[in-house]
């Protein structure tokens, strides 16, 4: 697969729409024919992001220590190339990573947030389908053609493919 874009974003709510909006952007294709799937499954990834990945302060502060805030992305967010590393790295305390690549058949979509030591993405049982809550990653596999997780020291990756 192509790595069709990256972007780093705040690890806030309200970066769940401009998660939305770039990843529309990205995929103003044909071949991407389940895009409204694709834009469901990107919110419910990045909403579990911000909610349970340790990261998002009250405020920005230094992230790194390094003497610069992290900062709010607008929705014209910094966009990656394949290769290039990212200007605040993933795994930063106040970042989530959107990632985004596929090949015109296959879709991938990556989200890496600050991990949380305390939780692991799972899918309660029951699940209720007409609950407020909780459904969020009942949907990604219902929906989906496969998805996991990932741990690595810097952070958590939750990704999820549709093939079509």
């Amino acid at each position: 697969m192509e790595l069709l874009g990256a972007v780093d974003l705040p690890a806030r709510a309200r970066s769940v729409a401009t998660a939305r909006a770039f990843v529309r952007g990205l995929l103003d294709a044909p071949e991407y024919a389940t895009f409204d799937q694709i834009e469901l499954l990107v919110s419910e990834v990045l909403t579990n992001a911000v909610r349970y990945g340790h990261g998002a302060p009250e405020e920005p502060t230094d992230a790194l220590g390094y003497g610069h805030a992290v900062p709010e992305v607008p929705t014209d967010a910094t966009r990656y190339e394949l290769g290039a590393p990212g200007a605040l790295g993933w795994g930063v305390r106040g970042v989530v990573r959107l990632v985004v690549a596929g090949d015109g058949r296959s879709l991938r979509v990556e989200v890496l947030d600050g991990g949380s030591g305390d939780t692991v993405p799972s899918i309660p049982m029951p699940v209720d389908p007409l609950s407020e809550s909780g459904r969020g990653l009942w949907l990604v596999q219902e929906l989906s053609s496969a998805w996991g997780y990932k741990e690595a020291p810097a952070g958590r990756t939750v990704w999820f493919e549709i093939t079509g």
